[in-house]
C-alpha cells in the first residue's frame, strides 16, 4: 500500500474509478499558493470555455474538453485557505480567473480578441463566432464558476461541476 496522504491510501489494486467516486478532501494551502494555481490553470480553462461555448454542439471533442475542465476546476474547488479557515471568495476569483484580464472594455476585449484569434488558428470550428457575444457568455459563465468554487467541497461539489459543465452550451 502506497500512502500519498494521511487521507487517502493507494492499494495496487485500485483503479481511477475507485478514486473518483471518493469523497473530495479539502487541502488547506495559503494564499500565494492558491494564487500561483490559478494563474497556472486560468489560460487552460479559458481556452476550453472558448471551444467549449464558440463550438458547434455535434463536435467531437467536446466531452474531452468537458473532461479536462472537470479536472481543473475540481483541482480548485479542493483548495481551502490556511488563513480563515474557509474557501477564497466567489470575487476573488472572478477577479483572478476572468475580470482582471478581460473585464476592461478597450484592453480586455483586445487580449480575449487575440486569445480567441489564436485558439481559432487551431480549431477552425470557432471561426467566425461573435467577440461581443462570447464576451458575454464568458463572463456569466466566469461568475457561476466563481460562486460554484467559493462553496468549497461539499457532498454534492461533484454533481455540481457536472451540472456546470453539462449547462455550457454552444451559443452558435
Amino acid at each position: 500500500m502506497v500512502i500519498i496522504n494521511e487521507y487517502t491510501d493507494l492499494s495496487p489494486d485500485l483503479t481511477a474509478e475507485d478514486l473518483l467516486t471518493r469523497p473530495l478532501i479539502e487541502m488547506a494551502i495559503e494564499q500565494k499558493k492558491l494564487d500561483r494555481l490559478i494563474d497556472a490553470l486560468a489560460p487552460q480553462i479559458l481556452k476550453h470555455l472558448i471551444l467549449l461555448l464558440a463550438s458547434p454542439e455535434e463536435h467531437d471533442s467536446r466531452n474531452h474538453w468537458r473532461s479536462e475542465l472537470r479536472r481543473w476546476i475540481t483541482r480548485l474547488a479542493t483548495k481551502k485557505l490556511k488563513s480563515g479557515n474557509g474557501t477564497a471568495s466567489a470575487e476573488l476569483y472572478y477577479d483572478a480567473l476572468w475580470a482582471d484580464e478581460y473585464a476592461d472594455p478597450e484592453v480586455g476585449a483586445m487580449a480575449l480578441a487575440e486569445e480567441v484569434a489564436e485558439i481559432g488558428a487551431e480549431y477552425h470550428s470557432i471561426r467566425g463566432i461573435s467577440l461581443l457575444k462570447l464576451t458575454l457568455h464568458l463572463s456569466t459563465t466566469y461568475r457561476a464558476l466563481s460562486a460554484l468554487l467559493a462553496r468549497g467541497v461539499k457532498p454534492d461539489t461533484r454533481d455540481a461541476i457536472n451540472r456546470f459543465l453539462l449547462d455550457l452550451r454552444s451559443i452558435r
